[in-house]
């Protein structure tokens, strides 16, 4: 509106569509991330408004739309002499590409060497290999694109570090190694070591978009299956002090008062599940210490989980009475007395 009101250019106003579109579907705001792009349409006749309109399309539901203009995007521009379209014919067949080993993505796979050959520094191709990488471990085995990383997670890696503004580089590294940590059992020192680089990124994506609810959710669900690996191979110390790192960098961010409702929900969540624990465990000190912190931080909560959250507080149930009001240093002295 502002770009048309100083009758600036169609450039201009295409070029804040795209930035409008872009923020839209970063923070989940997918019907105005279809109108931005339907606008930068009417100024644009290359792939790449297409295949971001069919994105948020399908980011609704909305998927035979969105298959019909990434299929627009697959017959139009494969042959383009622009390497941008090219590149786009790369997104939609990908888009399209119903198994690891459909036609599509081999059709993709052929696409992107030839553009990387050409410039293999480009982050945008450099990133959709390690996609194609993540997505199908036998590439790493039989086909390789010489000359660039054919490690996925060493690829984004480099990717989430030398370009720390685009967090879906970041995000993309922590969703391979979620599907890693489901085969723990497997993992050696290498993974190891990409598992840590990975927890630290998450905590450095959290702290550069902390309202970005893809981010909130990737960080906290990496750092829940890492404990959960730990708790499974006994290392109960190591997984007691990650939670307890999880839960300082979400009270940290918890009373910023511009921190979204995904973030004091995450750290509410894992008190809840703290707080179980502590009662089985037996440990009533603890127990009603943390639902004294819980029940206030529900005062700075005002979000749709409320009622849900109060009422998992409350099955919680009281703690016991002896030991509220008492320091945990005289309940240890009167166990210790009972032979406790």
């Amino acid at each position: 509106m502002i770009a048309r009101g100083k009758n600036l250019p169609e450039s201009k106003v295409c070029e804040a569509n795209a930035v409008i579109g872009e923020c839209a579907l970063r923070t989940g705001s997918y019907a105005l991330a279809e109108e931005a792009f339907r606008n930068m349409m009417k100024f644009r006749k290359d792939a790449f408004p297409i295949n971001q309109l069919a994105t948020a399309l399908k980011k609704q539901g909305k998927d035979k739309e969105a298959t019909e203009l990434f299929r627009q995007v697959a017959d139009r521009f494969a042959m383009s002499e622009r390497a941008e379209d090219r590149f786009e014919t790369v997104r939609a067949l990908l888009a399209l590409s119903g198994s690891l080993e459909s036609v599509e993505r081999s059709r993709a796979f052929g696409m992107l060497e030839t553009l990387l050959e050409d410039d293999p520094d480009h982050p945008e191709y450099r990133f959709q290999y390690a996609q194609l990488l993540a997505g199908n471990p036998r590439l790493f085995r039989e086909r390789r694109i010489p000359g660039i990383e054919p490690n996925a997670a060493v690829l984004l890696l480099q990717l989430a570090d030398a370009h720390p503004e685009r967090p879906e580089y970041g995000l993309a590294l922590v969703e391979l190694m979620l599907k890693k940590l489901r085969y723990a059992r497997n993992f050696r020192e290498h993974n190891q070591r990409e598992l840590a680089d990975t927890v630290n990124l998450s905590e450095r994506l959290l702290g550069r978009w902390p309202n970005d609810p893809q981010v909130i959710s990737g960080m906290v669900r990496l750092h829940a299956r890492y404990i959960g690996a730990l708790r499974r191979e006994g290392k109960n110390a190591w997984a007691r002090r990650e939670s307890d790192r999880l839960q300082g960098i979400l009270e940290v961010l918890f009373y910023n008062p511009e921190i979204s409702d995904a973030v004091k929900e995450s750290l509410i969540r894992l008190q809840l599940q703290r707080l179980k624990l502590l009662r089985h465990d037996g440990r009533s000190y603890e127990g009603a210490e943390l639902r004294k912190k819980i029940s206030r931080e529900l005062g700075f909560y005002h979000g749709p989980m409320l009622r849900v959250f109060r009422e998992e507080l409350e099955k919680a149930g009281p703690d016991d009475e002896s030991s509220v009001g008492k320091s945990e240093d005289s309940i240890i002295f009167e166990r210790t007395k009972q032979g406790l």
